[in-house]
């Protein structure tokens, strides 16, 4: 059976072939890279920039598996999750390239960070521990 395109929404550069051939051999998966160029201003307020590539998203058609690819701007790459997110109701999967330490300029595929996921685990084992330290507070009034 074949399974569908991961499905790379990629608001930074264009993704090397080597790397899109590295996530295609490592999922099991052909990779459909769709680019938004992402340019701010910074003379203008950003959020209304980062609305004008987001709504050119048609987010009816697209898997609940899909991929960021978010720009090296840290806040432009705020919004868009933030986003993402308010539109889907789910917390996307964010693809994460690192560097290679011989070669500052190659990159190569990290790994999927799923925000849902990890936003999750986090959350239970804060509340796990902020239960605990409460129960041992109580224990040292006794």
């Amino acid at each position: 059976m074949k399974r569908d395109p991961l499905i790379i929404l990629n608001f930074g550069k264009a993704l090397h072939s080597g790397i899109k051939q590295e996530i295609a051999e490592e999922l099991g998966r052909e990779v459909d890279e769709r680019r938004y160029r992402l340019a701010i201003n910074a003379m203008k307020y950003t959020y209304p920039q980062v609305l004008r590539v987001i709504d050119r998203i048609n987010f009816k058609d697209l898997p609940t598996d899909v991929v960021l690819h978010l720009p090296g701007i840290p806040i432009g790459a705020a919004y868009i999750v933030n986003e993402f997110y308010a539109r889907t109701g789910i917390h996307p999967i964010i693809l994460e390239l690192v560097r290679d330490i011989e070669e500052e300029e190659v990159r190569r595929f990290g790994t999927l960070r799923n925000l849902e996921l990890e936003i999750r685990a986090t959350r239970d084992k804060r509340r796990k521990f902020l239960v605990s330290s409460i129960l041992d507070k109580l224990e040292e009034k006794r």
